[in-house]
């Protein structure tokens, strides 16, 4: 993401070669905010971009917003329209006892000029058995609607009225300024505002350096929150003008006598009528605003990418979010999520985090940990497609160094997800607009290593996109089921699994109920085949999906259901059809009842890989291969090493580690067995072990193995280097040994690289010996030159170089470069935790031995 703020050609051009120099593919030119977006500069800016970006063979992705969220393009399509904007559904009822005689009501709070009733109805308050909601709009007596007149039966009645009403935009940004998603007219109008005047300046650049455009959370802005479900009453609902001629096209009735369910309980009409609103109103959402988009992108040679609000549970409810993300996903050509602020956050796996101090918003780490990425996954799965998309990095602070983007990296191949953009490059220095940044200009003193990680990640990417992922279970998305009535969301059951190293994708209903085939007790989809299909903790399910789960079962699949049997169907129009299968389903031997805490005992046969001692901090990832398999590990700890035996079941061939920070491949130390391979694994913290088994590949090295240490007692040196890795001062001796450099008189705000020297005398090695330099604990980057000669860069744990080939008989110069994060430095809102600043030690030289193969 490179921010664009209306600098000057020469400023666009540097900062683009910096895009370049940091070993990214390209950038997506985003509007953070322009102050001409739209406008002569806009085109103009975007002219040197573009041309700059085709000169460097950089792609270009235009961000179709001044800022997000996006579709109001600056607001200039509700300046064109003022009912463009978005429509609210408000509820105003009041009580009425019976019985009475026939009596006027009129509508609580009056009517604004810019309100229209869209209903009126009556019916008991509570819900009585039997008894239907009424239809009130045939007698209203004036033409807006206002008075009603109507005897009040026996009992406790509410009279409702629905509402519409537009929501201009307010001033400024803000991220309940939407247009009305749900209008063809108003999409129209953001599309030629955007895309197609983009393509009226750039047609040649469309499809070679244009790819595409990038999407960034629209949604219903009914209300600014994540908690928006029907069943509370005065919530504002989503509404448009012309939402009542697509429901009546989908759905085949008229839904206006009914909308008051999105509030109250109506019975069995109102669960009937609740459903079919918000699978209504999720599906004019997606193929209203998204899929115009698509095919526009398609017809002129690029692609759609983005993603909407997932947070907190928004991807399946109104407000912030797109009542249903795998239906927007499907519109988007890559699965696109958001990864940013906290959301994943290094060494925490459930429980909440606050992504600032004075925000109230707290994430779900459960949920972006593992419920999101799965969800990821089914949505590649669907698409049969390798790409998942992310939005990445930002929003975390200069504390976020690259040690943290390589722990964020990490969990992101091994979840999956290839397709990353750093959030972001700007064209100011310490920019307070979401750092950290990682370009020169930026200020940040990491820059100049940001493209050892680009080139780590880089490899890793390959490796995903040259295969695909091996599931083990399907759990299913439970939006329809939350929408009337309480489900479990798919995220603690992915964890309860994924902690066990059991592999997951979370799919939809609606291609459970429909897609794919049984093959031998298993379900197969897209060339995956899935042996267990888990169904959360629900009151309601669709009867086709209950349906399916029972004919899997008789057919020797496994079926999970968790807590509870559902008691009907989401739209209660199949409740006899969800108990009859229950029945079936009860009866077929590989069925199971039970708690989550429990289930993943009983799943733990099925597990492609088994480790012993089991640990919740480490994620796996398997995947097929043309001709063997990857096997990704992370560990997820901040500070222990993960240790263990692995079994690999059912798997063949030769064992390699592939050294992706390096590029090469080592020889592994494994035996072949008869369930499978067999290893044992030490993987360090903020580490990612990648194996391939199969077919050899490429020239193969033989890691030494360590098992003593030289007594060696350095005396260093230190100095400062400037951007350019030149000392500016000469060097100092440190008297009171290594510490953070932050307790140094002169270094308590110092943000920069120094230069630890030192000379050892080292023996003559035989050919068989091997050293390696272990630098402890390092604040946070080192890059390490033996004699003069470049041993390589660390950006990491652990901070290990292999020297042998380095170093001579006699004295040797060490140098380490340290660089630590700009937290230590500039403050910020986003920033956790300690600025740690330099080398720490203990530095140590460990001897071993070269194994032969």
């Amino acid at each position: 993401m490179l921010w664009s703020q209306g600098q000057p050609p020469d400023t666009i051009r540097r900062v683009i070669r910096e895009v370049a120099d940091g070993g990214n593919t390209g950038f997506v030119w985003e509007s953070r905010p322009h102050p001409d977006y739209l406008g002569p500069k806009w085109w103009s800016d975007l002219k040197v971009a573009v041309d700059e970006a085709r000169r460097l063979g950089l792609e270009v992705w235009i961000f179709d917003e001044w800022m997000y969220p996006s579709g109001i393009a600056g607001g200039k399509v509700i300046a064109e329209n003022s009912e463009f904007s978005h429509h609210v559904l408000l509820d105003r009822s009041l009580i009425a006892d019976g019985p009475q005689a026939v009596r006027g009501w009129d509508i609580p709070g009056g009517l604004e000029s810019s309100e229209k009733v869209v209903s009126i109805a009556a019916f008991p308050d509570p819900v009585r058995k039997g008894i239907a909601p009424i239809d009130l709009s045939i007698h209203a007596q004036n033409s807006d609607d206002r008075h009603v007149p109507w005897a009040v039966p026996q009992g406790r009645w509410r009279i409702c009225w629905a509402v519409s009403k537009p929501e201009l935009p307010k001033e400024g940004w803000r991220m309940d300024t939407m247009i009305d998603v749900l209008n063809p007219k108003a999409v129209k109008a953001f599309i030629r505002l955007t895309h197609e005047a983009t393509y009226k300046y750039f047609a040649d650049d469309f499809g070679k350096t244009i790819k595409g455009f990038f999407s960034d959370e629209t949604g219903f802005r009914n209300v600014t929150s994540y908690q928006s479900l029907p069943g509370k009453p005065g919530m504002p609902m989503p509404w448009s003008p012309a939402f009542v001629d697509y429901f009546r096209k989908v759905k085949g009735y008229d839904p206006r006598p009914l909308v008051a369910s999105l509030w109250f309980d109506l019975g069995e009409k109102g669960r009937a009528a609740r459903f079919d609103l918000m699978d209504a109103y999720s599906n004019c959402f997606a193929e209203t605003f998204f899929k115009p988009q698509q095919e526009w992108c398609r017809a002129h040679g690029v692609r759609l990418i983005g993603h909407v609000v997932e947070d907190n549970g928004a991807d399946s409810r109104l407000g912030y979010g797109p009542g249903h993300w795998f239906r927007t996903m499907k519109y988007f050509d890559v699965p696109g999520i958001d990864i940013v602020g906290y959301q994943v956050t290094p060494g925490l796996d459930s429980g909440t985090n606050r992504w600032v101090p004075d925000s109230s918003t707290d994430w779900d780490q459960e949920f972006f940990q593992f419920g999101l990425p799965a969800m990821a996954r089914g949505a590649a799965l669907i698409k049969n497609s390798p790409d998942i998309f992310s939005e990445a990095f930002g929003a975390y602070g200069w504390g976020e160094g690259l040690r943290m983007v390589k722990w964020i990296g990490d969990w992101h191949f091994a979840s999956g997800i290839n397709f990353l953009s750093p959030h972001a490059v700007t064209m100011k220095f310490n920019d307070p607009d979401c750092p950290p940044h990682f370009n020169r200009t930026s200020g940040n003193p990491q820059w100049r290593y940001y493209s050892v990680w680009a080139e780590y990640a880089k490899r890793l990417q390959s490796v995903l996109l040259n295969s695909a992922p091996v599931f083990d279970t399907a759990v299913l998305y439970t939006a329809e089921s939350e929408w009337v009535g309480p489900a479990q969301p798919a995220a603690p059951v992915v964890r309860a699994l994924e902690n066990k190293q059991i592999l997951t994708a979370v799919l939809p209903y609606e291609i459970w109920e429909k897609e794919g085939e049984f093959k031998n007790g298993r379900w197969v989809y897209h060339g995956s085949s899935f042996s267990s299909v888990i169904l959360p903790s629900v009151r309601y399910v669709p009867a086709k999906v209950m349906a399916r789960l029972a004919d899997f079962a008789e057919k020797g699949g496994k079926v999970v259901i968790l807590d509870r049997w559902p008691e009907g169907s989401i739209d209660g129009r199949s409740d006899r059809e969800v108990l009859d299968d229950e029945v079936r389903l009860k009866k077929a031997p590989g069925t199971v009842l039970c708690a989550l805490p429990e289930f993943g005992l009983y799943l733990f046969s099925l597990a492609g890989a088994e480790l012993a001692p089991r640990t919740p901090n480490l994620m796996m990832s398997r995947r097929k291969a043309e001709k063997g398999e990857w096997f990704l590990f992370h560990n997820r700890s901040l500070d222990a090493s993960v240790r263990g035996s692995l079994l690999i079941n059912d798997a063949q061939g030769t064992v390699l580690r592939f050294d992706a920070e390096r590029g090469k491949y080592l020889h592994f130390p494994f035996s072949q067995t008869a369930r499978g391979i067999s290893a044992n694994i030490d993987i360090p913290p903020y580490s990612l072990l990648c194996l391939w088994i199969g077919e050899n590949l490429r020239t193969i090295e033989t890691p030494p193995v360590y098992a003593g240490k030289l007594d060696i007692h350095p005396e260093w040196r230190v100095a400062v280097i400037n951007e350019d890795g030149q000392e500016e001062r000469k060097p100092v001796a440190l008297s009171k040994g290594l510490s953070d450099w932050r307790r140094w008189p002169g270094f308590e705000k110092y943000a920069g690289t120094l230069r630890y020297r030192c000379s050892i005398d080292l023996p003559s090695l035989k050919p068989e010996e091997a050293l390696e330099l272990d630098a402890g604990a390092v604040g946070e980057i080192a890059e390490l030159k033996i004699n003069g000669r470049p041993a390589g860069v660390r950006i990491a744990p652990p901070y290990l170089w292999e020297i042998t080939e380095l170093v001579r008989p006699g004295q040797n110069i060490i140098e380490v470069d340290v660089t630590n994060t700009a937290q230590a430095c500039w403050t910020d809102a986003f920033s956790r935790g300690d600025a740690l600043s330099g080398l720490m030690g203990p530095v140590s030289i460990l001897r071993g031995e070269r194994k032969s193969k």
